[in-house]
């Protein structure tokens, strides 16, 4: 399987979830994922994955109950900042929204900052 690769921001929104979710099930996947498709929206990304097929929800996940949160994100190429989040579709990662909070989110976002 052919795998797309992260930028340095989203290598940077898997870094801070892995320091910052409490999720255990959540953690064990994120060192996992495999980017399959980025789309650009205009205001920011979707970004689509998959796991290998060894990784698994554990039976008592929290499956698709509520997004997590993410980091928010602060640069000088974002008006208003910007913010992510985290879904799951039957226990396992499927998709990360990153989201401007202003008009517009650039194609390559160079310095920023997570917090």
């Amino acid at each position: 399987m052919c795998c797309i690769e992260l930028t340095s921001l989203e290598n940077d929104i898997v870094r801070w979830l892995l320091e910052n979710c409490e999720d255990s099930d959540v953690q064990r996947q994120l060192p996992h994922l495999l980017l399959r498709k980025r789309d650009y929206t205009g205001v920011g990304f979707f970004l689509h994955f998959s796991l290998p097929p060894d990784v698994i929800a554990t039976p008592d996940s929290t499956g698709d109950s509520m997004p997590i949160l993410g980091p928010e994100i602060a640069s000088s190429q974002l008006d208003s900042g910007a913010g992510t989040v985290l879904f799951l579709t039957n226990g396992l990662i499927d998709c990360i929204e990153i989201f401007a909070y202003g008009n517009h989110f650039p194609e390559t976002l160079g310095d920023h900052t997570l917090t």
